[in-house]
């Protein structure tokens, strides 16, 4: 009984859930508690221009939340300034997925995963179950999609693009294990025409400036495959694809034929996309070789922003070697656009990454990663202006060096060194000149942590960012020093001063120092202090200087 009357509550208060298992729910709390309320006051006795707030504010704030058997979260929030009050209420969504061996039920707000081209992790509003007994794989849902919209619940003014309710089903039915299997899919949503009256009017039509098409309710039914087969105990072969049967008026003209579940109209259409991949060992490396192709105009109202009209083969090499002492990861590939000729332009791509790791010993090492996407776009069957086709190569260069010390007594040391370079280069002869641009950017910091609680950090850094029309250089060094106690007693100091120039010549500086300690009153209580000087002096921009000074107080519930 007891139970049963915490579950209806869930079910008014209309939390949001995760997956629970049954069989280890009696093990877990019924009821929890937790949050935080505090205040904190905030002064400014200097101001920069960036900031013409008032020189004083303060902030009453509480955090709670409320758990369920440790599945089910009740988060509220609120926050009292000079300004007024403001209490943050969550976007609430209840679902809950019981889970029991090989059975899983899907109540309320839920999403499941078919395969990509299917429905794919689409929020749904509704039922679903999932079996797996043995070799047996089965899984159905039905519910809403979406709901009708035709006013912003932020502005209270009528969408430029409403939307119908949109309800759907699918079925997912094979048969295998882990390793090897083969799933059958369908799935079909549909929109209701008549969530929206008069949705043929005017001004519900080419409402959207510089959009073309009709403003009309859709239907969809996709076929789908997902597979799986290991190959000589090695190689494993993964297969996934969808059939789409797509009409974007159900308001046109039917087409003579029966095809049961799917009405053809003369706004439907039929769009396919596949993937396969091929994972296989060649000695202590480790090879992924993968081919996609999405149809132009494939479209599933089972998933979120899927990408169609695109090609992408990808090779993807990994290993580790020596013990583990040198591993690497990469990928080579290709992607291109504009597959059935019907664009004014073809878009290319051309991708490349490596990462390295080389570690001789376990306190010492070297990371390096190294990429490289280049992107083209050429014309097809309209002549176009070189002056609107992209033509870049992005560049990223990353070596990073490190060196760990940790003695017998505990004091530990790190020693770090980054160079980072990332490049554009603009390839486009019109554009080149102004559309390229070089950044480097490299570090060295060094830390040292004792024994009894204090830390010590001091760091150099230096950038150079270099585009057609300026060169800006930065240089600074950094420190900081800290401590801490077992009794929550802490203190942290830190400094940063930096120069930088333009086009070579001395900017000015920019120094910047905070100072923060904090405390903990038994267990609950925290107070904490904070202060925070900035100076900056620019030639080129205003000057100035900021002082904050933050107190702070906070009441944790458990």
């Amino acid at each position: 009984m007891k139970r049963t009357t915490v579950l209806l509550l869930t079910l008014i208060f209309t939390g949001y859930s995760y997956a629970q298992d049954i069989e280890t729910i009696s093990s877990a709390k019924p009821v929890q508690w937790s949050g935080a309320v505090g205040t904190s006051f905030t002064g400014q006795p200097t101001k920069s221009p960036q900031n013409t707030g008032s020189p004083f504010q303060y902030s009453v704030f509480g955090n709670f939340n409320l758990s369920l058997y440790e599945s089910f979260d009740l988060p509220l929030s609120f926050n009292i300034t000079q300004f007024g009050l403001n209490v943050e209420k969550p976007f609430y969504q209840f679902g809950i997925s019981p889970r029991y061996k090989w059975l899983q039920v899907h109540l309320g707000h839920r999403n499941m995963f078919f395969n990509s081209y299917t429905l794919a992790g689409h929020t749904f509003w509704g039922a679903g179950i999932e079996l797996n007994p043995g070799k047996f794989r089965f899984a159905a849902m039905t519910g809403r999609l979406r709901e009708p919209l035709l006013i912003d619940a932020l502005t209270g003014q009528e969408l430029i693009n409403p939307q119908f309710k949109r309800t759907g089903w699918g079925v997912k039915a094979g048969i295998g294990t882990a390793a090897n299997f083969v799933d059958l899919i369908l799935f079909r949503a549909e929109d209701d025409a008549g969530s929206i009256a008069a949705w043929q009017d005017s001004v519900y039509q080419n409402s959207i400036s510089g959009v073309t098409g009709r403003f009309a309710p859709e239907e969809n039914m996709i076929l789908g495959l997902t597979a799986r087969f290991t190959l000589f105990s090695r190689a494993i072969l993964n297969i996934e694809g969808g059939g789409s049967f797509f009409t974007a008026d159900q308001s046109s003209d039917e087409i003579a034929g029966n095809y049961g579940l799917f009405t053809p109209r003369t706004s439907s259409t039929f769009k396919y996309a596949a993937k396969t991949s091929l994972s296989f060992p060649i000695g202590p490396v480790s090879m992924n070789a993968a081919y996609e192709r999405v149809q132009p105009d494939y479209f599933s109202h089972g998933t979120y922003n899927l990408v169609n009209d695109v090609e992408n083969i990808t090779v993807s090499p990994s290993g580790s070697f020596f013990k583990g002492r040198f591993s690497f990861s990469g990928m080579i590939g290709t992607s291109r656009n504009n597959l059935m000729n019907t664009r004014s332009e073809t878009s290319k791509r051309l991708i490349s990454s490596l990462n390295t790791m080389i570690a001789p010993k376990p306190h010492y090492g070297l990371n390096l990663s190294f990429s490289n996407f280049s992107f083209n776009q050429q014309a097809q069957a309209i002549l176009l202006n070189d002056s609107v086709l992209i033509k870049q190569v992005n560049t990223s260069l990353t070596i990073m060096p490190y060196f760990n010390v940790v003695s017998d007594s505990g004091r530990q040391q790190n020693i770090s060194a980054a160079y980072i370079r990332q490049q554009v280069d603009d390839l486009n002869p019109v554009t080149r000149d102004f559309g390229s641009l070089r950044t480097n950017m490299a570090t060295a910091n060094y830390s040292i942590s004792l024994p009894k609680g204090f830390q010590l950090n001091v760091g150099l850094s230096h950038t150079v960012i270099e585009g057609a029309l300026m060169r800006t250089a930065l240089s600074g060094v950094q420190s900081g020093i800290g401590w801490s106690d077992a009794s929550g007693l802490n203190m942290n100091l830190s400094s940063q001063i930096s120069s930088s120039s333009i086009d070579k010549k001395s900017d000015g500086l920019v120094a910047n120092t905070s100072l923060s300690a904090g405390t903990l009153l038994g267990k609950k209580h925290n107070l904490r202090a904070n202060f925070n000087w900035l100076k900056t002096s620019s030639k080129q921009f205003k000057s100035y200087s900021e002082l904050v000074l933050q107190l702070s107080y906070t009441y944790t519930i458990r």
